[in-house]
C-alpha cells in the first residue's frame, strides 16, 4: 500500500506567535495550507484568504485606487517576470467570517515560475498601502494562478478495495489522531479528491483521508501527516501478511482547516451540494452547541461527518463497506 502526503517544508517569513513558532517548528493549521499551494501568493506576513471563500463588490475608494495604480501595477508584475492576464480589486473573506473582508487586489497569471512572486507582492502592496492610507482604507494583494492553484472536489468513494483497507485501518487512524492532534482534532473524512474540471468528470479521483481541526489550531503539520501515513502504511501492511485478500491502495493523508475545508461536491450535482450544504450547516453548528466537553464535541463532530456521508451513499450509491447508514435519530442522540 501506499500513503502519500503533500510535503513542504515550512520556512516561514512571518514572526507572529499567532501562526509560527521558530523554537518548536509548529505552525497554524492556516500557514500549513498556505504554504502547501505554490500559485496563490500574498506578500510577506501575510496569507491568502483561505479557501473556500466569498466575494462581492469591492469598496468605491478601492475601485479608485485600482483605476489610478492599474498601469503602474501591470508595469511592476513585468519587470518580475509576471505576465498579468487579469487583474481585479475585490472584497474578499472566508466563508462563513464576513467580519474579515478585505479590499484585495488579485492578479492572475497563467505563469507557473513563482520564484519572484512574494517579491512582486510586496512591492505592489507597498505602493497600494500609500495610496490606500491616504484614502482612509486598507487593502490586500494576491498573485495566482487559476489553472494551478488549488482547487479540488470530493466525489464519493466506489471501490470496494478501498473501502475495505479503510474500514481495517480506523481503529489504528483513530488512535494516531488522538495522539498527535489531541484536542485540536475535529472529525475524519474519507473521500475522493480530484481537481475542479469539467474535463475531469469521470475521473474517479485519488482516495484520501482527510483530518480536520480547529481554525488556528498549532502544530509540525508536516509531521503529523507523515505519521500518520506512516502508521496507516504499516498496519495495511501487517494485515496483508495474514489476509492476501487485503488489496494495496494509494491512499492521501491531509491534515485541513474544518471551517473552511468541509466537504465540496462535484460540479453539477446540484442534488448533492445542497443536501451537503445543509449537512455542513448542521455540523458546525452542533459542533458549537457541545461546549467544553472534548468528549462530547468529538463525539457530535464525528456522528455529523457520518451523517453526511451517508446522505452521499443515499445519493450516489456509495459502498456500505465503509461506513453503514444509521438513522439520523442515531446520530444526533446526544
Amino acid at each position: 500500500m501506499g500513503v502519500v502526503c503533500k510535503k513542504r517544508k515550512i520556512v516561514s517569513s512571518i514572526s507572529s506567535p499567532e501562526h509560527f513558532d521558530p523554537t518548536t517548528g509548529a505552525c497554524s493549521i492556516e500557514l500549513y495550507l498556505a504554504n502547501k499551494e505554490p500559485f496563490r501568493v500574498a506578500p510577506t506576513s501575510r496569507i491568502p484568504v483561505p479557501q473556500p471563500y466569498d466575494s462581492e463588490k469591492c469598496s468605491e475608494k478601492a475601485c479608485n485606487v485600482e483605476e489610478d495604480l492599474h498601469d503602474s501595477i501591470v508595469e511592476v508584475a513585468n519587470s518580475f517576470g509576471i505576465t498579468c492576464q487579469s487583474m481585479s480589486i475585490v472584497k474578499l473573506w472566508e466563508r462563513g467570517l464576513p467580519n474579515t473582508a478585505k479590499d484585495t487586489l488579485v492578479i492572475s497569471t497563467s505563469d507557473t515560475n513563482t520564484t519572484r512572486w512574494e517579491e512582486a507582492a510586496n512591492y505592489i502592496y507597498n505602493m497600494l498601502e500609500k495610496a490606500a492610507s491616504s484614502a482612509g482604507i486598507k487593502m490586500e494583494v494576491e498573485i495566482q494562478n487559476p489553472n494551478e492553484m488549488y482547487n479540488d472536489v470530493s466525489v464519493p468513494i466506489r471501490d470496494d478495495d478501498i473501502c475495505r483497507v479503510l474500514d481495517i485501518i480506523k481503529p489504528a487512524l483513530m488512535a494516531e489522531v488522538d495522539k498527535n492532534c489531541g484536542t485540536s482534532w475535529t472529525s475524519i473524512a474519507y473521500h475522493c479528491r480530484k481537481r475542479r474540471f469539467p474535463e475531469n468528470r469521470e475521473d474517479p479521483g485519488q482516495p484520501a483521508i482527510i483530518i480536520f481541526v480547529n481554525p488556528g489550531s498549532m502544530a509540525p503539520w508536516g509531521q503529523v501527516e507523515e505519521r500518520t501515513a506512516d502508521i496507516i502504511d504499516s498496519e495495511v501492511e501487517a494485515r496483508r501478511a495474514h489476509d492476501d485478500g487485503v488489496k494495496k491502495a494509494m491512499i492521501k493523508v491531509d491534515v485541513k482547516d474544518m471551517q473552511r475545508n468541509v466537504a465540496e461536491p462535484e460540479i453539477g450535482e446540484q442534488k448533492d451540494a445542497r443536501k451537503l450544504s445543509i449537512l455542513d450547516r448542521l455540523f458546525v453548528e452542533n459542533t458549537k452547541l457541545s461546549g467544553d466537553s472534548t468528549k462530547t464535541s468529538k463525539l457530535h463532530c464525528f456522528t455529523a461527518s457520518r451523517l453526511r456521508d451517508s446522505v452521499l451513499h443515499n445519493l450516489t450509491a456509495w459502498p456500505r463497506g465503509l461506513i453503514s447508514a444509521p438513522r439520523v435519530a442515531d446520530l444526533w442522540r446526544p
